[in-house]
């Protein structure tokens, strides 16, 4: 818990030193915004607890996805600040021991199953854009993305079948994820950019301490789109 509120404390630092070293480097400017659309392609780590890794075996991580929309104020000294929210899916895949678990019906032989999780993001930054020229220049982030557990099942493939069910590991699960990107954007009309950044975020608190020790460390892309008004 600790450790969590000090990688937060760590994540907003910089947050905190813009507005104190200058007002104007924060003051928005109300005539310019932008709004945008994104995609990110991500994987997820997971550090798993001991207990987990006795009963269960194999486990691995699989690729997830998120999209959403964003809203970007700029500021007067090229500094942007944008809140936006998304909705995201995680999963992982494991193998389990049929043999020594009784929720698991013996009607056929178990080969794996796929645990999925899905949340609402709220992802808070500040960034900035360095151009090279016209059309080109580099963009980064920084900031917090709060995300919310909203549903949660699981697969299990047998050998002869394919069940699905609602499931409550994790339920009730609130993360704060510290978001870092950079990456390029395009200009391809007046007033639209493309972008593509990747990203790396980590998790300041565990989404199921009896089963992931640690919260998750994401690495993605993200591509989208932002047009400014």
């Amino acid at each position: 818990m600790y450790k969590g509120l000090l990688l937060l404390t760590l994540a907003l630092c910089p947050i905190l030193f813009f507005a104190q070293e200058s007002e104007e480097v924060l003051t928005i400017d109300t005539v310019k915004y932008s709004v945008g659309i994104m995609g990110n392609y991500e994987y997820n780590s997971y550090t798993y607890s001991f207990d987990w890794k006795g009963d269960y075996y194999d486990n691995e991580t699989l690729p997830g996805f998120s999209v959403g929309a964003a809203i970007k104020f700029h500021t007067k000294k090229n500094f942007q600040i944008e809140a936006g929210i998304m909705y995201a899916q995680q999963r992982f895949k494991y193998k389990i021991d049929q043999s020594t678990v009784e929720l698991y019906p013996s009607t056929g032989v178990m080969e794996y199953t796929i645990q999925q999780l899905s949340y609402i993001r709220i992802p808070v930054e500040i960034g900035s854009n360095y151009k090279f020229n016209d059309w080109f220049g580099l963009m980064y982030q920084f900031g917090v993305c709060p995300q919310i557990l909203i549903n949660e099942h699981e697969q299990i493939f047998y050998d002869n079948h394919v069940e699905k069910r609602q499931t409550e590991y994790y339920y009730n699960t609130f993360q704060i994820i510290g978001m870092f990107s950079v990456g390029p954007k395009f200009k391809v009309l007046e007033n639209t950019e493309l972008f593509l950044t990747p990203y790396l975020g980590k998790a300041f608190f565990s989404i199921n301490e009896d089963v992931i020790k640690l919260g998750q460390t994401t690495f993605g892309a993200q591509i989208g789109a932002y047009h400014t008004f």
